[in-house]
């Protein structure tokens, strides 16, 4: 899915003010009908509202501290471990102490950060 600019859908709507069927539009653009309406009737009720909010948590952690210090020091073994390997053993960890487990890729990152 492929996220548009405010522009780009302020300039299909002003297609659809100028006379062009949501149809067309929908063929030409690649967006649904429905989303297409939907912008229409967010924009008349606020201009504002076709800009995406900013992201709350965006930069912010939510896996557990003690499991990211997990994560890093089963990352700084020697011989190095696969990171299928640590998020197995994390998720053991996570299981045990009541913690919801970490994706794969928040395992990667993370082991990726470690210098």
């Amino acid at each position: 899915m492929t996220q548009r600019s405010v522009e780009m859908k302020l300039a299909l709507l002003r297609e659809h003010e100028d006379g062009v069927p949501w149809v067309r539009i929908e063929a030409d653009s690649g967006v649904s009908t429905r989303t297409l309406r939907r912008w229409a009737a967010a924009y008349r009720a606020d201009p504002a509202s076709l800009r995406r909010p900013p992201c709350i948590d965006k930069g912010h952690r939510r896996t557990p501290t003690e499991l990211i210090e997990a994560i890093e020091a089963l990352a700084l073994r020697h011989p190095a471990p696969t990171t299928a390997y640590i998020h197995r053993r994390v998720s053991d960890i996570a299981r045990g102490r009541g913690l919801p487990a970490p994706s794969a890729s928040s395992v990667r990152a993370t082991v990726q950060a470690v210098d």
